[in-house]
């Protein structure tokens, strides 16, 4: 009777934290961090109004010699992906791509790269001026040095309804 109690005491705590751990790794943070890239939502603006389309960004801060790839990689690569379907207050978003550096991998293949650091612009819209917007982002990518590693942050940013005030 002691070992079977024993072992569904280990059961249990097995499952604890596992399951502990699965609500960790989806709770949406300010900033996402691995030891050779940091990812997070910034803003300019503290205030939107009107219904108007302002500007938010998605920023990478990449390690020496890392890189993630831009919206048509190239010959290999996967670019990186964005859902707010869990945010609040969203009409529409768009992300735009800034121009990256071409670069030759191994057995000549040709990708456009970002290094170092980046800032993907989001033009974002509200559906309702009065109610804050509350963005939750699943951002899934893949940071590549001599491999790639697919990483998914779960990011947030809170904008509140009013008069547009640039931080």
């Amino acid at each position: 009777m002691t070992k079977f109690i024993y072992k569904i005491f280990l059961y249990l705590s097995f499952l604890l934290v596992f399951s502990s751990y699965s609500a960790l790794s989806e709770s949406y943070k300010n900033t996402f961090k691995e030891e050779m890239v940091e990812v997070s939502l910034v803003s300019s603006v503290n205030h939107f109004a009107d219904n108007e389309k302002f500007y938010i960004g998605l920023k990478f801060k990449l390690e020496k010699d890392w890189k993630i790839y831009w919206r048509h990689p190239g010959d290999s690569g996967m670019p990186p992906e964005v859902d707010f379907s869990n945010a609040n207050n969203i009409n529409n978003y768009k992300i735009m791509w800034p121009f990256p550096e071409k670069e030759f991998e191994a057995a000549n293949l040709l990708t456009n790269v970002y290094k170092r650091s980046v800032i993907l612009p989001i033009e974002i819209a509200a559906m309702d001026s009065s109610l804050p917007m509350n963005l939750k982002g699943i951002v899934k990518f893949q940071v590549c040095k001599e491999i790639c590693i697919p990483l998914i942050a779960y990011l947030k940013l809170d904008i509140n309804p009013g008069i547009i005030k640039y931080t």
